[in-house]
């Protein structure tokens, strides 16, 4: 069913975090949640019953190299595994439908570094993150 036409693409998104509301360079995003379940076994083959346990809330965020640098700079130079936790900000905006904002509170970076090879056009890092259970408004 065709409601409005109009569906979100990349193009659509803002990031903001450490105070940058408009971080130009974000390539990438990615976030999902894994939650913790097990069948469990009785008398024979088939599970008798599920258990469930915490969730894990996991993602990445890919950086063009300019903008590494600049949360390293803004961090006062600290490592990026180093920064206090954030609010990660991404905002959908089509220009038809209401703004819907994702906010992934409590976010910290698991991993810094750079690479590149002769030839890339283009640098970028792909930093895994973790946060707290997000929140949609």
């Amino acid at each position: 069913m065709l409601i409005n036409g109009q569906e979100f693409s990349y193009a659509d998104l803002t990031f903001s975090f450490l105070g940058n509301f408009n971080v130009a360079g974000v390539t990438a995003i990615e976030w999902k949640k894994t939650a913790a379940k097990q069948n469990l076994m009785g008398a024979g083959r088939e599970p008798v019953a599920r258990s469930r346990g915490g969730s894990e809330y996991t993602g990445s965020a890919t950086l063009m190299t300019k903008d590494f640098f600049a949360l390293v700079k803004a961090a006062g130079y600290l490592d990026l595994t180093e920064i206090p936790a954030f609010t990660l900000t991404v905002k959908f905006a089509n220009g038809v439908d209401a703004p819907t904002v994702v906010s992934l509170p409590f976010t910290e970076f698991l991993e810094s570094g750079l690479s590149g090879s002769r030839g890339d056009i283009e640098m970028s890092v792909q930093v895994p993150i973790i946060f707290a259970q997000p929140i949609y408004s």
